[in-house]
């Protein structure tokens, strides 16, 4: 248990740094209110200056053949739920060039 620990702290000690952090708050209290909060809780955090890996240069986990592929099944418990998931390219190093679109 100690190492994992151990790990765990090196872990938030390197990544846990400002210049790769957004804050956003929504309150119904007053601005001054929410400055003294914001000053007292995330003022402290420092920036480490931690460049984030380029993920977009990663191999895909799944190849074009594996995705197209229909699979069918039967479940076995009968609890009327399904979870659907998108393997999407990864947009990181551009997230802060293009703005967000809703259709």
């Amino acid at each position: 248990m100690p190492e994992a620990f151990e790990a765990m702290k090196e872990f938030f000690n390197y990544w846990y740094s400002s210049n790769i952090m957004t804050l956003c708050i929504t309150s119904n209290k007053k601005m001054g209110d929410i400055e003294k909060m914001i000053n007292k809780y995330f003022k402290p955090i420092s920036n480490t200056n931690v460049e984030v890996p380029d993920y977009g240069l990663c191999v895909a986990p799944y190849s074009p053949q594996n995705c197209t592929k229909l699979i069918k099944m039967v479940s076995v418990e009968d609890n009327n739920q399904m979870k659907i998931v998108w393997n999407l390219p990864y947009y990181g190093n551009i997230v802060k060039q293009i703005h967000l679109s809703y259709f």
